[in-house]
């Protein structure tokens, strides 16, 4: 979630995976999403950005549709799959490579192309904000992040929002020797089923001197880019 003054943008959703249904119960938007665009008195979302047509990253898209307003929906540019066909409206933009936008200070320019798979295209945004650079990678895989550096000269980057759920398909020594990042976010659940974030991943965010932080023992993490401070709710409770 990206709140600044009265715009806001979120990208991604969660989403319960249930193999075989393509709806949402709404689980994961009334007990998280609402909660917290509430605790930050968020009413409509002007960018609704889903990274790719997975599931796990669009599963509650419908259900906040259905309760607070969406100004855009942005979906990537590979075809699209019957998770995205309900999301297709007036108001659903294709995120191609360049597609750049400016919300009051935050300038968003996705920087995938479309790969013919979905993690292999997920939207990758650069997001610049005065002096800061943040790398939001969604699911995009290792073969994304090679073409990535073929296609642009980024330089370094202050934060890296880490592929995949720091899966070891993602993140390789190249993106980060390269991009030499400073701080590591990683989402996952605890006692996720695919062990995520893999241990050759933390390993490889230590070896380049990276703060890390993951949602399973930091819980909610905030970055204030003003402030420059990043702060945890630190669960309680540890895998």
């Amino acid at each position: 979630m990206i709140h600044s003054h009265n715009k806001n943008i979120l990208i991604d959703t969660g989403g319960v995976t249930n193999y075989g249904s393509q709806n949402t119960d709404g689980e994961i938007y009334h007990n998280t999403i609402s909660p917290c665009f509430k605790s930050l008195g968020i009413s409509k979302l002007d960018y609704l950005i889903l990274t790719h047509g997975d599931k796990d990253h669009l599963g509650e898209a419908n259900t906040i549709i259905e309760n607070i307003p969406v100004n855009k929906i942005i979906i990537n540019s590979n075809k699209i799959n019957y998770y995205e066909k309900s999301l297709i409206k007036e108001n659903t933009i294709i995120g191609k490579q360049n597609l750049s936008f400016k919300v009051n200070d935050l300038i968003f320019t996705q920087l995938n192309e479309n790969l013919d798979d979905e993690n292999d295209s997920s939207q990758i945004y650069l997001l610049n904000y005065n002096n800061l650079k943040i790398l939001l990678t969604g699911d995009a895989s290792i073969k994304s992040e090679e073409k990535l550096l073929e296609n642009y000269e980024l330089g370094h980057i202050d934060i890296l929002k880490v592929g995949h759920h720091g899966s070891k398909t993602s993140t390789s020594e190249k993106l980060l020797e390269t991009l030499k990042p400073k701080v590591a976010l990683i989402s996952s659940g605890r006692e996720n089923k695919f062990n995520h974030p893999h241990q050759e991943i933390i390993k490889r965010l230590k070896k380049y001197n990276l703060k890390i932080y993951n949602t399973q023992d930091s819980g909610t993490v905030t970055v204030d880019l003003d402030r420059k401070v990043i702060s945890e709710t630190k669960n309680s409770h540890k895998k």
